[in-house]
């Protein structure tokens, strides 16, 4: 349109914007701004808020909180969508009391403007105060029950959300297929198959579609709460699955020792011309690590890079350590390490340890805990780990020195808890048999 001389309109600007956006062209976007601009139509409520939106979309936020600094009050009074694309961004670049003043400071808010607000909240753990906004709503629709249930799932709340599902469900809001999956999401992060359970019986009688996030979320439950058959009961059920579905089942059969079903997914995947992603090689490198086929294992780890151009990354470097480890190659393991393009974190070093105890290696478990040590000089973990090889290796001296240090710094091991699930409660007591109504 701009190469044939048109001038896009008011109604066609927007459509421009949000295209750039999801094109992530900042060009574009800077040269629809700069037609908006000479045909005078940038102070339209419109496209100047579509034009922010834009901006802030992709990552471009001053430029995004200048367009809104830069619109004239009179138009601000009336504009609910630009104040929100603002606190959107402030959210999004973790920016939060800022965010906050500007939704005091609003001239009148609707639903999105508390949406925004409570998942900035969410964003940045600040859990209290995305509590108190929500309950202080005027109205919420079920974005607003997805934002809270998605922002304690993410922050590891998983009792909370799961306890927001079922005051959502008492409320009589029906759930979308993102509440849904999000629910379903904490249930298996804290291993509550009773509760995934009920949630599939409400998909069914509900009528909701065990396909996308819904099929996925099912399979990845059932998978980590031990039930992978059930798992792969909704997987072939499935009439749209995706890659992330495919992880997630080759995933379920690699923790479950199933190597031969985890290796016929993959290959299924490849038939499906469904293209196999950093997540998908990580899934089929557990599984190559728990059935102790290091060869087979070393043979993706190289397909990534040179069959489909993916970029290995730190998790599948630990996997292959743990792989090394699992069958005994300690030294290969060290070698391997020791090889990498890129520095290793705390986690590898701390497989490379794991490997060393499991096989006895006391020298190799040695170098592993000084390089602990230097990435995390107060975590006592490594500390605690090398004594107790040192004592199973009935070298008592050394068991001692360790223990002397922890001492001398004041550090000493922290105990480990964990919880179980007595009559429908967990840990906090929050309920988890309510009585759902479709």
């Amino acid at each position: 349109m701009l190469s044939s001389g048109l001038r896009p309109g008011r109604l066609a600007l927007p459509f421009g914007f949000r295209s750039a956006a999801a094109l992530r062209s900042s060009e574009s976007t800077a040269t629809l701004h700069s037609a908006a601009a000479k045909s005078g139509l940038d102070l339209d409520p419109f496209v100047r808020t579509s034009l922010a939106d834009a901006y802030g979309k992709l990552g471009s936020h001053e430029f995004a909180l200048k367009v809104f600094d830069e619109t004239p009050r009179c138009h601000l009074a009336s504009n609910v969508l630009i104040w929100n694309v603002a606190i959107a961004v402030y959210c999004r670049s973790e920016r939060i009391s800022k965010a906050r003043k500007l939704f005091d400071e609003m001239p009148e808010r609707n639903v999105a403007s508390w949406n925004s607000m409570i998942d900035g909240f969410m964003k940045v753990g600040d859990l209290e105060s995305a509590v108190e906004l929500f309950e202080k709503m005027p109205e919420k629709n079920v974005v607003s029950w997805t934002t809270m249930l998605a922002g304690f799932s993410r922050n590891k709340d998983n009792e909370r959300a799961l306890s927001i599902f079922e005051s959502m469900l008492e409320e009589g809001m029906r759930p979308n297929n993102f509440t849904v999956s999000a629910a379903l999401a904490s249930c298996a992060k804290i291993g509550v198959l009773n509760v995934g359970v009920r949630i599939h019986d409400y998909i069914k009688r509900t009528g909701l579609r065990e396909d996308g996030p819904i099929g996925t979320a099912l399979v990845d439950m059932y998978s980590k709460c031990g039930k992978v058959e059930l798992a792969s009961q909704v997987f072939d059920r499935m009439k749209e699955i995706d890659t992330e579905t495919w992880t997630a089942m080759i995933m379920g059969w690699a923790v479950h020792g199933c190597w031969k079903q985890a290796l016929q997914c993959f290959e299924d995947m490849k038939c499906s011309c469904i293209k196999p992603d950093e997540g998908a090689f990580l899934a089929i490198l557990v599984a190559c690590s728990h059935a102790g086929k290091v060869d087979k294992g070393l043979e993706f780890f190289d397909s990534m890079k040179s069959d489909y151009q993916v970029e290995p990354g730190l998790k599948h470097y630990t996997c292959i350590v743990d792989m090394y480890g699992r069958a005994g190659m300690v030294n290969e393991a060290l070698e391997f390490l020791n090889s990498m393009p890129i520095e290793p974190d705390y986690v590898l070093w701390g497989a490379l340890l794991s490997a060393c105890r499991a096989n006895k290696n006391v020298e190799i478990a040695e170098l592993a805990a000084e390089r602990l040590l230097r990435l995390r000089p107060s975590h006592t973990g490594s500390q605690v780990f090398i004594s107790n090889m040192y004592a199973g290796a009935g070298m008592w001296d050394d068991v001692e020195n360790v223990r002397s240090s922890l001492k001398k710094n004041n550090q000493s091991k922290v105990p480990g808890w964990s919880s179980s699930q007595v009559t429908g409660r967990i840990d906090h007591g929050v309920k988890f048999i309510p009585s759902w109504k479709s």
